[in-house]
């Protein structure tokens, strides 16, 4: 009953007269509007994942909050293999370990700069 009621009129009259009566109510949005929202941007609860891109993805930002630390910015997750070379230089492979582990293909050949800058 409800869903007929309110497919008589726009959205745009239902928040006039809710409004006008002093009525707290809520829109279901679609992604595209939540992306949009003015009140999500201004409160910080989707903030932009700085990655160079001349749009830049919205993340939800982490609620939590600790006294006397900085919060750390989103960032992008890291690409397919990207720290693969610093972990196993970690764990205690060399050079040639890992061009061992290259040539067996276990892992993938270094990526070139420009592949990564994607």
């Amino acid at each position: 009953m409800l869903d007929e009621a309110f497919a008589r009129r726009p959205l745009a009259e239902w928040r006039e007269l809710f409004n006008a009566a002093g009525l707290t109510y809520g829109v279901v949005q679609t992604l595209d509007e939540i992306a949009h929202d003015p009140q999500l941007m201004a409160n910080q609860v989707l903030v932009p994942i700085v990655d160079g891109r001349a749009q830049p993805y919205l993340t939800i930002d982490s609620p939590v909050r600790l006294d006397q630390e900085q919060k750390v910015r989103p960032r992008p997750a890291p690409e397919l293999g990207e720290h693969t070379e610093a972990i196993l230089t970690e764990l205690g492979f060399d050079d040639a370990g890992l061009e061992d582990l290259r040539a067996a293909g276990a892992i993938p050949k270094r990526l070139e700069r420009q592949d990564r800058a994607r």
